[in-house]
């Protein structure tokens, strides 16, 4: 046997086993026929070696061989050196993906293991490779064994290493800051190191641990990481055509202790090819809806919420939210979200966190009184918590000082007035479990928004080494989650951490949709959502209507802009409706009806991004009823897109009182006529114009 291929519908993925370091790349790309035989993806003499540099393509790469580029895996061995000497022994072509406490990918079609050994150190690593057929989707991870009787370290423990014999490719990543979260950067990559990272102990909202590189002709690969950590991405452009992708745990500050007989799992890293980004977008959205997200939640519409936190911030009493949820019920929500400021002394940010008890004088009695409340109004029930986290001034703290995460003489980073609980403190861990639990059994909660507002700044244990700490942490909150999950499979968590903060593949496995941003400017929102569909469907990415001026850039924008832009995810609004004029409120009662009459279509529809590089962006959502454009102009000027490759051919859809066969539309451009009354509004600050057209399928 010379090769062996992973197959999806539409990808292959080939192995060529007789390298001369072990299995090498061979092909990755569009499928490839039974009997193909790969002749022309094999090196040729000529480009293995190079003035005396000899190039290949490994699945391994370690420090102690003759290579010197980035390395996948660094070990620190028993004596105190670095170099070893991995030989590929075994492989299996019915792999069992087995990954303890950490989420990945569910149902795999296919996974094989490709197994290293150095006896030298009675050193093992296997990688595991998964295909997952329908959503044209591979994985990689690696198992690390320690068969020698002293420990060994991890220095380097990276899930996958990707070589490719070319280097001409611009290179895509997703980076940010708070209500900025997911700028689309481009970097041209000929040669040198470029490298996507977070030292936060979480994703960050500073850089997506989501990355892609995009050949001449616009092909697109497509990298991600299953985890909610530190991660770190590098792509490595040299000469000689060569760029190699390490996508996996940050090293930094990372020295992890393997005992004897102890085995040490990567999470798992998703990658992807497509002909285009919109084609491998498909992939990765296919991929988060079936294989990753919770089976309960995968393909069910949302309900449509209103959460009261820019409406009152802390500063509400019980009567006052039963009347937001009263005027909610009556403008057609389906879901009343309390959020912030019901617990302890919690009448701001600076005190209560960790006191996870009702305010009896706000809640009116009571969380489960208020909820009663609430639903008797034929509402669902939704609180918020975040139950990492403890303020100074609380009774938590004052109590159980040693439950923050702190470092013996480093006085603790507040950042907004609250430090981190210890979560690899098996107390703490079980006093978190027992809050969360507490708190959806009071509240009767249908739905729970988890926050998470700051990042790690103190880590340090005395009961492991504290670079250990991240990866222990990040353990610790998996092991919360899916006890909780396996609890309350039918609650509805939303993920939040300071808005994106924490928006990676291994939250989706536990939260089946995401507070996006806290910026809900409908002209950044624009932004933001439209690179966060690179990577993620629109069923995921919540997106409310919030208070105009609005609440973190001030400016003005009318209530039919921000519902255009938020109708086209996963719909809510953040306000107080009580204030509402009845015109308004009129308003919203049709935004709300008309959302819920083409909600399936919106939720569940394929979703392909458009013009991202024009002066107008759009969205086309897919679905087999109907089909929905919202464009959105950001500038005057000439708009030019074209619709994408995605119609049937043979079937007839209606544009704007206009019916066209599919195969008139496919790659060609959008009608000058759509744009006519696509005006930016200069009465409002946003300065944007908003269109939504329902296309009807024949």
């Amino acid at each position: 046997m010379k090769r062996i291929r992973l197959d999806t519908k539409n990808l292959t993925l080939c192995f060529d086993l007789k390298g001369i370091m072990g299995p090498e790349y061979l092909y990755f790309g569009p499928k490839k026929g039974k009997d193909y035989n790969f002749k022309d993806c094999y090196l040729k003499d000529e480009q293995k070696n190079i003035c005396g540099v000899i190039f290949l393509r490994p699945l391994l790469s370690n420090y102690g061989w003759f290579e010197h580029r980035e390395y996948s895996f660094v070990i620190k061995n028993e004596d105190g050196s670095y170099s070893n000497e991995f030989k590929f022994v075994s492989v299996n072509k019915n792999e069992t993906k087995y990954i303890p406490i950490m989420p990945s990918g569910r149902n795999p079609s296919q996974c094989i293991s490709f197994k290293y050994v150095d006896s030298n150190y009675q050193i093992s690593i296997t990688l595991v490779y998964c295909a997952y057929y329908d959503s044209d989707v591979f994985s990689c991870y690696a198992v690390v064994e320690n068969n020698n009787e002293n420990d060994i370290h991890l220095l380097k423990a990276s899930s996958l290493s990707f070589p490719i014999n070319e280097n001409d490719f611009t290179v895509v990543t997703y980076n940010g800051s708070w209500a900025h979260e997911r700028t689309r950067t481009e970097t041209k990559l000929r040669n040198g190191l470029l490298t996507n990272s977070s030292v936060t102990g979480s994703s960050s909202h500073l850089h997506s641990p989501f990355t892609m590189m995009l050949d001449k002709s616009n092909h697109a690969y497509g990298f991600n990481l299953i985890y909610s950590g530190n991660h770190k991405t590098t792509y490595e452009a040299g000469f000689f055509n060569r760029m190699n992708v390490i996508v996996g745990i940050n090293d930094f500050l990372f020295d992890w202790t393997l005992k004897h007989n102890e085995k040490f799992y990567t999470p798992e890293a998703v990658f992807s090819y497509g002909l285009d980004e919109s084609d491998m977008s498909q992939h990765f959205h296919h991929f988060t809806i079936n294989h990753l997200m919770n089976p309960n939640w995968s393909n069910k519409v949302r309900p449509v919420l209103l959460n009261n936190w820019e409406g009152t911030y802390f500063d509400f009493t019980a009567d006052k939210i039963y009347e937001i949820a009263k005027t909610s019920k009556e403008l057609g929500a389906e879901l009343f979200v309390l959020d912030d400021g019901w617990f302890g002394q919690r009448n701001s940010d600076r005190a209560g966190l960790g006191d996870w008890y009702s305010n009896k004088e706000k809640t009116g009695g009571g969380l489960n009184v208020l909820s009663k409340r609430v639903k008797d109004l034929g509402l669902k029930f939704g609180i918020w918590m975040e139950p990492e986290m403890v303020n100074p001034d609380s009774d938590l703290y004052r109590n159980h000082k040693e439950y923050a995460m702190l470092t013996p003489k480093h006085n603790p980073t507040l950042w907004r007035n609250q430090l981190m609980l210890d979560l690899t403190n098996e107390e703490v861990k079980q006093f978190v479990y027992n809050t969360i639990c507490n708190i959806i059994d009071e509240a009767d909660a249908d739905y729970v928004k988890w926050d998470y507002n700051r990042q790690m700044t103190e880590i340090y244990s005395k009961d492991f080494p504290t670079s250990e700490y991240f990866h222990r942490y990040i353990l610790s909150f998996y092991e919360i989650l899916n006890k909780v999950l396996d609890k309350y499979p039918h609650v509805l968590f939303e993920g939040c951490s300071g808005g994106g903060g924490r928006y990676d593949l291994g939250m989706f496995y536990y939260f089946s949709q995401n507070w996006t941003s806290d910026d809900c400017d409908p002209r950044e929102r624009i932004l933001i959502q439209d690179s966060t569909l690179t990577m993620l469907p629109q069923i995921v990415i919540t997106s409310h209507v919030a208070k105009s001026p609005n609440h973190t850039t001030g400016r003005t924008s009318s209530l039919n802009d921000r519902f255009n832009v938020s109708c086209s995810c996963n719909l809510g609004y953040e306000l107080d409706p009580t204030i509402f004029t009845k015109e308004e409120k009129e308003q919203i009662i049709e935004q709300i009806d008309f959302y819920k009459k083409h909600r399936e279509s919106i939720q569940l529809g394929k979703a392909y991004r458009l013009g991202y590089k024009n002066i107008c962006k759009g969205v086309l959502i897919i679905h087999e009823e109907e089909c929905h454009l919202f464009l959105y102009r950001l500038e005057e000027g000439k708009i030019k897109i074209k619709w994408p490759n995605v119609f049937d051919d043979n079937k007839e859809y209606i544009v704007e009182n206009i019916t066209k066969k599919g195969c008139e539309l496919n790659n060609h451009y959008i009608e000058e006529s759509i744009y006519e009354d696509l005006n930016i509004d200069y009465e409002n600050d946003c300065k944007i114009g908003t269109k939504h057209i329902i296309i009807k399928i024949k």
